[in-house]
């Protein structure tokens, strides 16, 4: 990529005196335009003490940001009056903490009135007065929702979640819900959409109008990165910065919208773009992908003709089937990018990436230890939490000892389910790290180096005193080989092409948003639902579905693969229509 190419030349020479939606499409080179054009305006900048907020939604693309930044400006670091953070940071620390206490009534401690900001999980004795479903709920585990205009609902516990936001609330538990939120923020404490609420109430009073106004002078420009996941109380508050004259630059692309349980809408955000008269700019040159895989994606979503990377060999996307199970396709989908080091399986949930963890059916206990041991070397999180899980099984399985439910089978007997878990883990990493890895390895020899690092495990240093004795009896334990499997490889049983050895990672849609691969392949569910089948992706353009396999299928430079259950031949025709082709088993 040479930079910057005519589209970024077009918006580093924009106005900040206009308000600008530029709208990206990926692999477009966003960040670093971005990064270049907040480098130019704070090179040049004449309206200190105000400065410029630089706005993302995740800590880890904040700090990408800023490292652009700083590699633009020679080095030179990010200082006041400028400010790069998170746009919930901004909301906190900028607009809310400074006046939040003349609103909630707050009396601080020691001279100090800032909020503290808890979630769900935190442990609050501020509750409701009366009882919903039988329960008194704390404040921090409910929020009132803007888009809906309802109060929902997040206590931890799925079950009881569904019947507290089922319940259709009278006004006295409406008000009692309202009240409960005063007394809470009174005590000083907030949740994250506490303080959004605030910053609109902040925006909207009279009697800090004069806070408002010096806000605007403060930060009179901002940019904000990935636009398309804004919240109704994030665009309520921004609404309210401009009104106060603050020059917004907005940058994304509505068609990786992915955040609908957030209420994160794309739509919303197109009739804020109107309302408020932004000027569109493109960027339309896919840096990152053949023009196989952009022309593919540009059928999944409305837009404009976007131009692929034209030096990578253009190649068309892949079909592969499966019978039964999405891990049959796995020779497969090596075989198809052995020539690529960054290669990912995507898929819409976690139930599905779990059945490539693996592909064998009733697994015995050997064998659940031998799959505990092979996923162990992954760096993959759903791979090791099922790693940890198999392993927990299999301990209280073989020892026989009463556990815990939902604690990875932590034995009753062991007070910390958090040592348990760290236990498991490094119980896997010793043995693996001392023989027990099933690389290259036979079942029978691959049991007898297991059962005597088993053996010695009691004994290592970082077994505490009471997982020691829950564990003792591992030094009278046998291990055989599966019935007739003695000198058959390991990992030819478990039909487990092995990620570790193969490095390829698993991941869902939302963790993989932003990234590039070498190689990716989008799996889809066998049955429709939950936005997880392939032919929910291609229904309807407009839809979320369509936009999750968007954001998947954009993500490789060289090899999109889409993994499907066995199809009909319309069904066939259909896909190959679209641009894929039809790989063979």
């Amino acid at each position: 990529m040479t930079f910057p190419s005519d589209d970024q030349r077009g918006y580093l020479g924009s106005s900040i005196d206009d308000n600008i939606y530029l709208e990206a499409c990926p692999g477009s080179g966003k960040t670093e335009v971005i990064a270049a054009k907040v480098a130019r305006e704070i090179e040049g900048w004449q309206g200190y003490p105000g400065g410029i907020a630089l706005l993302s939604f995740a800590n880890s693309a904040a700090n990408e940001l800023k490292s652009r930044l700083i590699a633009h400006r020679q080095r030179a670091p990010v200082a006041y009056p400028h400010w790069v953070s998170t746009i919930d940071s901004f909301i906190l620390n900028c607009l809310v903490a400074p006046v939040a206490h003349r609103l909630t009534g707050y009396a601080g401690k020691n001279d100090d009135f800032r909020l503290r900001l808890v979630d769900a999980t935190s442990t609050v004795y501020i509750k409701t007065k009366y009882a919903i479903e039988h329960i008194r709920v704390p404040a921090n585990q409910y929020d009132l929702d803007l888009a809906t205009g309802k109060f929902v609902f997040r206590t931890g516990e799925p079950g009881l979640d569904r019947k507290l936001n089922a319940v259709v609330l009278a006004d006295w538990q409406l008000r009692d819900l309202r009240e409960a939120k005063t007394r809470f923020k009174a005590a000083g404490f907030a949740t994250y959409r506490d303080v959004e609420h605030l910053a609109i109430q902040v925006l909207q009073e009279e009697k800090l109008s004069t806070f408002c106004a010096r806000l605007a002078l403060r930060y009179p420009f901002l940019v904000i990165d990935e636009c398309q996941d804004l919240s109704v109380e994030q665009l309520t508050i921004l609404g309210g910065l401009l009104g106060l004259g603050v020059k917004m630059h907005i940058v994304g692309d509505l068609n990786q919208s992915i955040y609908g349980f957030r209420h994160a809408d794309p739509a919303r955000v197109m009739q804020f773009i109107r309302d408020h008269g932004f000027t569109g700019l493109q960027l339309c040159q896919n840096f990152r992908s053949s023009q196989a895989i952009v022309d593919l994606c540009s059928e999944l979503v409305p837009g404009n003709k976007i131009h692929g990377n034209p030096t990578i060999q253009s190649a068309a996307p892949v079909i592969v089937e499966y019978d039964d199970c999405p891990s049959e396709v796995m020779p497969l989908f090596m075989s198809l990018s052995d020539s690529y080091a960054n290669r990912v399986i995507v898929s819409r949930g976690h139930s599905t990436l779990s059945r490539f963890c693996s592909g064998a059916n009733d697994l015995n206990d050997t064998e659940r230890l031998a799959l505990a041991c092979a996923l162990a070397g992954n760096d993959s999180a759903i791979a090791i939490q099922k790693s940890l899980a198999l392993f927990g099984v299999w301990l209280a399985s073989k020892l026989e000892y009463s556990a815990k439910p939902n604690s990875f089978h932590c034995p009753l007997d062991v007070e910390s389910e958090l040592e348990w878990r760290l236990f498991l883990h490094q119980a896997l990493a010793f043995l693996t790290m001392t023989g027990a890895s099933i690389a290259g390895q036979h079942w029978r020899g691959w049991c007898k180096v297991a059962k005597a690092r088993l053996y010695e495990l009691p004994k290592q240093a970082f077994v505490i005193a009471d997982i020691a004795v829950a564990i003792a009896p591992l030094t009278a334990l046998g291990l055989r080989s599966p019935a007739g499997l003695g000198e058959q490889l390991v990992t030819q049983r478990l039909s487990l092409v092995t990620l570790q050895e193969s490095s390829i990672r698993l991941a869902t849609i939302h963790e993989i948003k932003g990234e590039t691969h070498e190689a990716t392949m989008l799996v889809s569910a066998s049955k429709r639902g939950d936005q997880s089948h392939w032919a929910d992706w291609i229904g309807d353009r407009n839809s979320e579905a369509a936009r999750l396999a968007y954001v998947a299928s954009s993500r490789p430079r060289n090899l999109l693969v889409w993994a499907v259950k066995k199809l009909k031949a319309a069904e066939r025709t259909t896909l190959q229509g679209l641009g894929f082709h039809v790989a063979r088993r």
